[in-house]
């Protein structure tokens, strides 16, 4: 009884080591970019037209065959959201309509 302990036992540590090392080995090989957002000096509006921030989150004109227009705030995001945030927003629609 007791080899097959010792045997369970062997082969336990034996693949926590293995996890381990390949862990570690993966944490090595890790490449991260950048973090953040990235913010462009376009204008954001409010529902009401009314110029909100001067800067905005950049976000992609075109998204494959879709293109798109900037979109207002609503003022339910103004009031919520902390007044230092900085928002972003594009309505993407398809050259067929869809959106």
């Amino acid at each position: 009884m007791n080899t097959k302990i010792l045997t369970a036992l062997a082969s336990a540590i034996a693949i926590m080591a293995l996890c381990a090392s390949s862990i570690y080995f993966i944490k090595q090989k890790q490449k991260l970019g950048e973090p953040g957002v990235k913010i462009s000096s376009d204008p954001i509006y409010d529902e009401n037209g009314k110029l909100w921030a001067s800067n905005s989150v950049a976000l992609p004109q075109i998204v494959a065959e879709f293109d798109s227009q900037p979109m207002p705030i609503s003022s339910i995001e103004l009031k919520t959201l902390p007044s230092d945030t900085t928002y972003g927003r594009r309505l993407y629609h398809a050259p067929d309509g869809f959106e």
